[in-house]
């Protein structure tokens, strides 16, 4: 009976690259990098050494950790088990540590200075980025325990491809597709976005290879849309309904001398057409000083117009009834028309006012915007 020895335990070694070892914008290509990179790695001790390489975006983690099987291990623990596989940890650490550097040093973009003109000052930078296949082939290698130079290409297949396993995988309907998103810069207008991305994609969708499909999974800008169109459905049935116990409310009369009970109640329009005329007026107004300044129809500046409609309506029909009432006790128009003004001017500008200030912070603030 023979008994078969265990597989040998691979030690993973975890190092973190910070972005600013690539240049100004290491930001944009350290995960492009660490992916690369951990390629490379791949062929250093793959018997033995397991690599990962991941972005350092938090300087408080450590540079460098040590695994065996998931359990963290620490710099002596790791150094001792090395030993054993016949190893060092300096030997790896001068390995990783060469390959880094050299790869940092093809692919880094650094500032060359600036040029003044006569607008503006530009940043001159020296762009060290991998354009191509063939160029990561031939990027020079030190061969370890040599002072030989190697070039990638003779020690590792380099070629394009997916990641395999792939870190996300989209589905639509049922099978594996490309997603590309496309979002709308802060403060632009979604309505017109929609419209410029459905002109783009019908004249990409006709340069398209025989097979390739655009496909719609969501369209932010027609939900948007249809958001708009019904708050502007409510704001008519708003009007409507305003308009009708407006007409009720404050031209309903009663007569006591009718000979029948069904014309003791009658209706004058004229107090409810006073208050019907300045919904229009007003809308018109607003309408229209939008349109001068570029205020576009979004929830924000709906829902503002429905308030000012409100505080317009509330002030009219205490105006109106006012009126209706100083001429009931006998005044003439003009004088109760002027009482009314006198007495209901100032109370209604300082609680619209006081409500404008109350809303003036989501209308400023640009996020709120949709």
């Amino acid at each position: 009976m023979t008994q078969t020895s265990a597989p040998p335990k691979r030690l993973t070694i975890q190092i973190r690259i910070e972005p600013g070892c690539l240049g100004p914008d290491g930001k944009r290509h350290i995960d492009t990098f660490c992916a690369a990179a951990g390629r490379i790695f791949a062929a250093i001790e793959p018997e033995r050494v397991s690599w990962v390489l991941l972005p350092r975006h938090d300087k408080q983690l450590p540079e460098q950790e040590f695994f065996i099987e998931g359990r963290k291990l620490s710099e002596e623990q790791a150094s001792l088990l090395l030993q054993r596989m016949g190893l060092t940890l300096a030997t790896l650490q001068e390995h990783s540590d060469a390959v880094l550097a050299q790869l940092g040093a093809q692919n880094a973009v650094e500032s060359a200075g600036t040029v003044q003109t006569p607008l503006d000052v530009v940043q001159v930078r020296v762009g060290g980025q991998f354009t191509d296949v063939e160029q990561l082939r031939a990027m020079p290698i030190r061969a370890p325990q040599s002072q030989a130079q190697l070039r990638l290409g003779d020690i590792a297949e380099v070629h394009r491809g997916y990641v395999d396993p792939p870190d996300v995988k989209v589905r639509f309907q049922g099978q594996e597709v490309i997603a590309l998103g496309i979002s709308m810069t802060k403060g632009g207008d979604i309505i017109a976005l929609g419209k410029a991305l459905r002109q783009a994609t019908q004249s990409i969708a006709t340069q398209l290879p025989a097979g390739v499909t655009l496909k719609n999974v969501q369209d932010q800008p027609q939900a948007v849309a249809s958001s708009v169109n019904e708050f502007i459905q409510v704001l008519i049935e708003a009007v409507v309904v305003v308009l009708a116990v407006s007409f009720v409310s404050l031209g309903l009369h009663t007569r006591k001398d009718a000979p029948v009970w069904w014309r003791r109640w009658t209706i004058d329009p004229r107090p409810g057409l006073v208050v019907g005329v300045t919904i229009p007026l007003v809308l018109a107004a607003t309408f229209l000083a939008m349109w001068y300044w570029d205020i576009g129809l979004h929830k924000v500046s709906l829902g503002s117009l429905i308030i000012a409609l409100g505080l317009l309506v509330d002030d009219a029909i205490i105006a109106v009834e006012m009126m209706v009432r100083k001429m009931e006790e006998g005044h003439d128009k003009l004088r109760s028309a002027t009482f009314a003004y006198e007495i209901t001017a100032i109370p209604m500008l300082t609680g619209t006012l006081i409500t404008a200030a109350g809303f003036l912070p989501i209308g400023i603030d640009r996020k709120s915007v949709v």
